[in-house]
């Protein structure tokens, strides 16, 4: 499993800080987890987490990424406009030679396509505009419950609205198609069908879990 983060250090007193990799040393994490920076923002490191599906990748996930302030990228296009963004071409100080964005990431065996930095740009972007919304709007447990509300209110309650009230609702739809139009719809459908292989390898793991019947077998999940 790779997540791709973007880290911002822990205080440490007036005058010092301490990063993730270090942390994760301090634990003894470092044998089963690989914490690798590529490029820097300022303090702000940007890189990725690797290891298996391991409970101590479990443990830096969900403490140590709070601790650290740590985001995670919704996909490697969007790393890959964070790294460029951060990038200046510069020589390479035994040979003279330019090195490229492209030569840089590929030093860090990544493969991306010189044609598409645009792209990446505006992945990276949409990122940082989808956290100024999240910041401004409910937490998550909120917004489920709402949609959840909404769904009853629309598919269970309607029948029982008052002729004010369907109409009322009917324009509280119509607004909202306006910001979630159908081609918008379908395009979230085909985002979440694309996610299948990731739950398909969930509930493997799941029945694997509960079929499982010796302690040896459960801790490996």
């Amino acid at each position: 499993m790779r997540i791709y983060t973007y880290s911002t250090c822990k205080k440490i007193g007036p005058t010092q800080q301490e990063r993730l990799g270090q942390r994760i040393r301090q634990l003894n994490l470092d044998d089963n987890i690989t914490y690798k920076v590529v490029s820097y923002h300022g303090d702000d490191e940007i890189g990725y987490v690797e290891a298996n599906n391991s409970d101590n990748f479990r443990i830096l996930i969900k403490f140590l990424f709070n601790e650290y302030n740590v985001f995670k990228f919704d996909n490697v296009e969007q790393f890959y406009g964070a790294c460029y963004i951060n990038f200046n071409e510069h020589k390479n100080p035994i040979t003279q030679e330019i090195i490229t964005f492209k030569d840089y990431m590929s030093n860090n065996d990544f493969i991306v396509d010189d044609t598409k930095y645009l792209d990446y740009v505006k992945s990276y972007k949409h990122f940082l505009l989808k956290s100024d919304i999240r910041a401004q709007l409910n937490d998550n447990g909120d917004s489920i419950a709402n949609i959840i509300k909404i769904m009853m209110l629309k598919f269970y309650w309607y029948d029982n609205l008052t002729s004010e009230d369907k109409t009322n609702v009917d324009n509280q739809f119509n607004i909202l198609a306006s910001l979630y139009t159908e081609d918008a719809c379908k395009l979230a459908l085909d985002s979440m069908v694309a996610e299948k292989d990731k739950l398909n390898s969930y509930y493997a793991d799941k029945n694997d879990l509960y079929s499982a019947d010796e302690y040896s077998i459960i801790m490996k999940i």
